[in-house]
């Protein structure tokens, strides 16, 4: 995979450069880090389809982040549901069985 990024050199005023730095050191990102993601959440603001949604450009690193955050939810909703079902039969079966009351359990 080759690398897609450029390389820029830009001019901004000292004061610019030092709240960018404070920024970036109170973030623990590095001052490329925080320019890049400050440049793209204002590059990439939502824009209003015809049906007056809100749709949202998203580079294709934000995209797949996202998509992975979709899928472990997903993932533990379905891990949650099965946990329920456990738990239910596992109820039945101490009611069905009287286990509380063969081991004093209240």
């Amino acid at each position: 995979m080759t690398d897609q990024r450029a390389s820029l050199t830009i001019r901004m005023p000292r004061a610019l450069l030092d709240r960018l730095k404070e920024a970036a050191d109170a973030r623990s990102h590095s001052m490329n880090a925080e320019i890049v993601q400050r440049l793209e959440a204002t590059l990439f603001e939502p824009e209003e389809a015809a049906d007056g949604t809100l749709r949202f450009t998203a580079p294709d690193e934000v995209m797949e982040k996202f998509q992975k955050a979709v899928f472990a939810f997903e993932g533990f909703e379905k891990l949650a549901s099965q946990m329920e079902e456990s738990a239910a039969k596992i109820q039945k079966y101490i009611e069905e069985n009287e286990i509380k009351s063969k081991y004093n359990i209240e």
